[in-house]
């Protein structure tokens, strides 16, 4: 949550979404951001879990809080179209490896229509496992 504090006051709530775990990781390609240019260094990483619009990045890197990152999806005929996505890191993500919450803040069309299929195909299964375990 972020605010200010005396005298005003006010905070906004969490945009936090659950994250859904992937069945396979999607490996990627990174760079962090240099004020507004992409750095020289291109990383490689895993998303693990994702929603709509937030995702777990893994890398051997340790990524700051606030970095912003240029990633790239490379394309897989007949399931990922491959492109870009712009985000920044909201925080630590719960895990063993190094891992980052990253919330998207640029996906080229093709991609976000993509993210938002798979998306809707891994959070069915997270629900059926939760109810489950409830019963």
């Amino acid at each position: 949550m972020g605010g200010i504090g005396e005298p005003f006051n006010l905070s906004l709530s969490s945009r936090s979404e659950t994250l859904c775990p992937l069945p396979q990781a999607l490996h990627i390609h990174f760079t962090v951001l240099e004020e507004k240019f992409a750095g020289r260094t291109v990383h490689e990483g895993r998303l693990a879990s994702l929603s709509e619009s937030e995702a777990v990045i893994e890398s051997g890197l340790a990524l700051a809080l606030l970095s912003n990152l240029k990633i790239t999806l490379g394309p897989v005929a007949g399931t990922c179209p491959g492109g870009e996505i712009y985000a920044k890191v909201v925080g630590p993500a719960n895990g063993t490896s190094p891992s980052a919450r990253i919330r998207f803040t640029s996906v080229t069309p093709e991609l976000r229509t993509w993210l938002q299929r798979l998306a809707a195909t891994v959070q069915p299964a997270k629900a059926v496992a939760t109810s489950e375990s409830t019963a």
